[in-house]
């Protein structure tokens, strides 16, 4: 007998409780629930003091985004350190595999140059094995990215598969969900998936029936079109007839703040006519991705290369600082910008700062200061963008069907993966949801707060005896004060 948890508060996962009782682990699995008799408490190699302390299942990121990051920190230490035991990447049409054409394997060995690492794969069997080999120090499923795969195939071109494309795409998609992939990803507000139509999307679904995957989408629009964005993803699963997880649910921008009211009473039609439809959330009102992404769709067209090119072709930067200026009409608008990280040495100074800020320093427009950091870093600077509203945040938590997601990589508390300023997020959502919304705020119970982060996402990613505390289930546990944890970490300091 390995470990005895004493004396601790069990909160299942189940949506019940909490009860007292002792839980004993032998390997990896749990042996026993309940009083241990003093024979068996005498075996015990380890004994954890659980008193006054909640006992629950290890919180599944339902959305992450660790790839090449666990070959740096096979620890996790940013996901380790909020309670996480096990995540979902692969999400947004991005994911470490299928690497098959030089512009992803480039991208993939720069990155590994920039941390002195030698390991080379293509195929993401090929990247689980060698995660598998090192070790890691949680449980790690991916999903298989769209973009990826569309990128393989067809290339950064802004046009539907044609001649036997569709057919590769949808044999590459079957070959990594052979491989471990656990269902499919797609990013349709980032190029290539961008350029996918519905009929596209439907029939690579179809390709998981077959494996019991999930669809996973980061859809097109998530402001002025994010209810027909919502409607092309409940049609997507309903036609293909695979469950669909809606990443990240959100309205972005002041003019679209209540449509989520909307969008979730659709959620709750599709499942009432048998489509299985969930989403996931962050418990912030800022978002993160790539600053390149404030560039319009248009402009990707043909991958970084093109589009650095653009910049500097005068009619291409008139329509796209046209198309920004109506975005952002005013100098404050772009104070909802804000830099987090950069990959060239000389722009760090801007890493904290916000686009007009940066404008300032650099004694130029905000526009001018974008199109700079874009040049200067070759379009691998990071952005948070403040967009959301906290009724927002509150509403979509309180729905049943949310489960949630750090939207985020694993990330340094200090050595080689402390970089920037990333979002908050990444350290700190599983205590930000306990802490200020369960037991501050009150907009979810206790019980009900573990469900969604424990055996809700077990369930839709088909986690087999995980997500729960039952005897004979994996012993992927947490403990933590009630009365203590809440996250800590800020924009400026989210370390």
């Amino acid at each position: 007998m390995d470990v005895l948890i004493r004396g601790g508060q069990v909160i299942d996962g189940s949506g019940g409780g909490p009860i007292k009782a002792d839980l004993l682990i032998s390997g990896e699995r749990i042996e026993r629930i309940g009083p241990l008799p003093s024979e068996l408490s005498e075996k015990v190699q380890t004994v954890i003091d659980a008193t006054n302390l909640i006992v629950a299942p290890g919180f599944i990121d339902a959305h992450g985004h660790t790839g090449y990051e666990l070959l740096v920190d096979p620890f996790a230490e940013s996901k380790v350190a909020q309670g996480i035991t096990t995540e979902i990447s692969g999400n947004c049409g991005f994911s470490p595999g299928p690497l098959l054409i030089e512009p992803l394997q480039r991208e993939r060995d720069e990155w590994c140059s920039r941390y002195g690492l030698e390991v080379r794969w293509r195929k993401i069997g090929e990247f689980l094995d060698i995660l598998e080999s090192q070790g890691i120090g949680y449980n790690y499923a991916t999903l298989v990215g769209h973009g990826v795969i569309r990128a393989d195939v067809v290339g950064y071109e802004a046009r539907p598969p044609k001649g036997d494309e569709l057919n590769r795409m949808r044999y590459l998609l079957e070959e990594a969900l052979e491989q471990g992939a656990i269902g499919m990803s797609s990013g349709l507000f980032y190029p290539p998936g961008s350029y996918s139509k519905i009929d596209e999307l439907i029939s690579l679904c179809q390709v998981l029936r077959k494996f019991d995957g999930v669809y996973a989408t980061h859809m097109r629009d998530e402001g002025d079109k994010l209810i027909e964005s919502v409607r092309e993803a409940i049609e997507t699963a309903r036609s293909s007839g695979v469950p669909l997880q809606i990443s990240h649910h959100k309205a972005t921008r002041k003019r679209n703040w209540g449509k989520v009211k909307r969008t979730l009473s659709m959620i709750e039609e599709a499942n009432a006519r048998g489509v299985d439809v969930s989403c996931d959330q962050y418990p912030y009102t800022a978002g993160a991705t790539s600053l390149k992404m404030l560039i319009p769709k248009w402009a990707h067209e043909g991958g970084d290369e093109r589009l650095l090119r653009r910049l500097s072709e005068p009619e291409a930067l008139g329509k796209i600082r046209s198309y920004l200026e109506d975005l952002y009409p005013m100098k404050d608008d772009w104070h909802t910008v804000m830099i987090s990280e950069v990959v060239c040495e000389q722009l760090k100074r801007f890493e904290g700062k916000r686009l007009d800020e940066v404008a300032d320093q650099l004694n130029t427009s905000p526009f001018d200061a974008l199109i700079y950091l874009l040049n200067q870093d070759k379009a691998r600077t990071s952005m948070i963008t403040f967009l959301m509203c906290e009724d927002d945040v509150i509403e979509v938590m309180r729905f049943s069907r949310t489960m949630f997601g750090t939207d985020g990589s694993v990330k340094g508390f200090g050595g080689k993966l402390k970089l920037g300023k990333p979002h908050p997020r990444c350290f700190g959502t599983f205590p930000r949801i306990l802490g200020r919304y369960v037991r501050q705020n009150g907009v979810l119970t206790l019980p009900e707060a573990i469900r969604r982060m424990t055996s809700f996402p077990a369930e839709k990613f088909r986690l087999k005896e995980r997500g729960l505390i039952r005897r004979g289930y994996f012993a992927d546990i947490v403990i933590f004060d009630p009365d203590r944890i809440i996250d800590v970490g800020t924009y400026e300091n989210p370390q």
